[in-house]
């Protein structure tokens, strides 16, 4: 494929600039030739994306790909150089790379870095929860983009439950994509999702995965107080050995204080309701979650304002510290800890 490009249809598209002040109609029967060549090249790309099964495998270690670069360039000297089978071992520590597993009753929690939206990946020892597919608007898919490119990273071949918190799109958006990729995996949606099977969201339902606890919630009220359905957002709690982590979606005042009036949402880590907007984290949820931080996924100078800068007051008067995709970059919660991946990637990444 890079030989096509490289050695005919760049000579060619060269050959076009020349002639189309020479000989405009000769430039013109190249460029002809030029657009079969590539309607080939990218027929035979689409051909083998639909064909060919995705790596579902983790990226190696830094250490280990560097070791497999100085195995090529090894491997790839004269035949006189000595030893160039060695050059093959070399590269084995990044072919045979796998990521540690998790342990019984620990949960490996990824906000993924969407932009306006939310995503939300948890990993147990044997198993796989995504949380929201990401935002989709006209073209632009961050379950396609963000969402699928992630869980190979995560090294996930097989999704054991998807949840829908509501069909907002920048919430299901990104879902479509996710489908056509683990198409198994069962759905459950706090409203139903157009031409798409699910469950419904279950107020109390609860399940385990290897020792890690899973709980969803609903509100019974403020499905039509307004516009919108931010108040049916199927509300998940994830409890592992070391904390516990509230997922919100766009849930608004009223549902917020029907939910702390029916049950205990206590936990360690917050998703701020509704991206930080200002109808949601009232006072009195706060202080029934009693986080210890709040967890943001905005986007950067989003056209909502959000986190709304009276939002952003009332958790830093309740000392509640907060961090945001739009700064950090997707949001790792793990062994009690959390940490924003940008900076631990910088100068090489800003999303996962």
């Amino acid at each position: 494929m890079a030989q096509l490009i490289t050695f005919v249809i760049t000579p060619l598209a060269l050959l076009v600039m020349v002639l189309s002040g020479l000989f405009p109609a000769g430039a013109s029967a190249v460029m002809g030739l030029i657009n079969l060549l590539s309607q080939g090249l990218f027929g035979v790309l689409a051909w083998l994306e639909h064909s060919v099964p995705q790596s579902q495998l983790a990226p190696p270690p830094t250490g280990s790909i560097g070791l497999a670069v100085l195995g090529v360039a090894w491997f790839l000297m004269p035949r006189t150089w000595p030893a160039r089978f060695l050059g093959l071992i070399l590269c084995l520590p990044a072919v045979l790379y796998r990521p540690p597993g998790l342990m019984q009753g620990q949960a490996h929690s990824w906000i993924l870095d969407v932009g306006q939206g939310m995503a939300v990946v948890i990993q147990t020892a044997q198993h796989t929860v995504l949380y929201d597919a990401g935002p989709a608007f006209g073209a632009s898919d961050a379950g396609a983009r963000t969402v699928l490119p992630a869980l190979r990273a995560l090294h996930v071949g097989a999704l054991d439950q998807i949840i829908i918190s509501h069909q907002a799109r920048d919430h299901a958006g990104g879902l479509l994509s996710v489908r056509a990729a683990f198409g198994a995996a069962p759905i459950i949606s706090g409203q139903p999702l157009r031409d798409i099977a699910t469950r419904p969201c279950v107020d109390g339902a609860t399940w385990a995965f290897d020792g890690v606890r899973f709980t969803l919630y609903q509100a019974e009220v403020g499905w039509h107080a307004q516009k919108g359905d931010n108040n049916r957002s199927c509300v998940l709690r994830v409890q592992d050995d070391n904390g516990s982590l509230l997922l919100t979606g766009d849930l608004e005042a009223i549902a917020e204080q029907d939910l702390i009036r029916r049950h205990d949402l206590t936990a360690d880590w917050l998703y701020v309701p509704h991206h930080g907007s200002k109808t949601s984290s009232s006072p009195e949820f706060l202080a029934a979650v009693q986080p210890k931080m709040g967890l943001i996924s905005a986007g950067a100078l989003n056209q909502f304002g959000h986190p709304h800068p009276v939002i952003v007051a009332r958790y830093q008067a309740a000392g509640i510290p907060l961090i945001n995709t739009a700064y950090v970059g997707a949001i790792e919660i793990i062994d009690g800890q959390v940490r924003g991946y940008r900076a631990r990637q910088w100068p090489f990444a800003w999303r996962i």
